[in-house]
């Protein structure tokens, strides 16, 4: 289970996921973090959905889908009492536009480690790319968390994202590690994963 504070505000509790980063968590001259202000307005706003928005991987952003203003990260629950997450972009009043789901679905969702807003395609528009952390429960390694990249790519013709089929389809885990890792991953020039230290 994810560890959480809550942040209190007049009749608005906001459930905030705690975590360490383990990449860049934002790479666009044109995002910054969502205020904590903001955060309660939109968890406010959102709270009939049950949704628990995890503030330090959501962000107000200039997105190219008409009206974007917000992209945020967000736990939920699905039918089986299972933690997962989806995507959403919001408009500035906090109306959603858009959710992307993430290509990981089977596992326990353990947390976002990074979100980046990055031409990864080479069609000059920001794409969105989310690494997530997951759980099976399943053997001795069950416990263990894996890592789980999701690309999203612009339509320009259907003015939404979509999900990559291609760039990523035969990434193994080495080359998702960062936002870094899959843009060079993408680009074919394979940055090398850092050695294990030695026990």
């Amino acid at each position: 289970m994810i560890p959480f504070q809550r942040l209190w505000a007049p009749s608005v509790v906001v459930a905030v996921v705690v975590m360490v980063p383990v990449a860049t968590a934002a790479e666009s001259a044109s995002s910054s973090r969502i205020p904590m202000d903001n955060g309660v307005m939109l968890h406010s706003k959102l709270a009939p959905e049950d949704v628990e928005i995890i503030v330090p991987q959501s962000f107000v952003v200039a997105l190219p889908v008409p009206g974007a203003h917000y992209f945020i990260s967000a736990q939920v629950t699905d039918e089986h009492g299972l933690p997962k997450v989806e995507f959403r972009i919001l408009d500035a009043e906090a109306a959603t536009l858009q959710t992307l789901a993430p290509t990981e679905t089977w596992s326990s969702f353990e947390g976002v480690l990074a979100v980046a807003f990055r031409d990864m395609n080479g069609d000059g528009i920001p794409d969105i790319t989310v690494i997530t952390s997951w759980t099976t429960g399943i053997g001795p390694e069950g416990v263990v968390p894996f890592h789980a990249a999701s690309l999203y790519l612009f339509d320009s013709d259907a003015g939404h994202y979509v999900v990559d089929t291609a760039l990523l389809k035969d990434a193994l885990p080495l080359y998702t590690q960062s936002i870094d890792h899959i843009s060079a991953y993408i680009e074919g020039t394979r940055i090398t994963p850092p050695k294990p230290p030695a026990l």
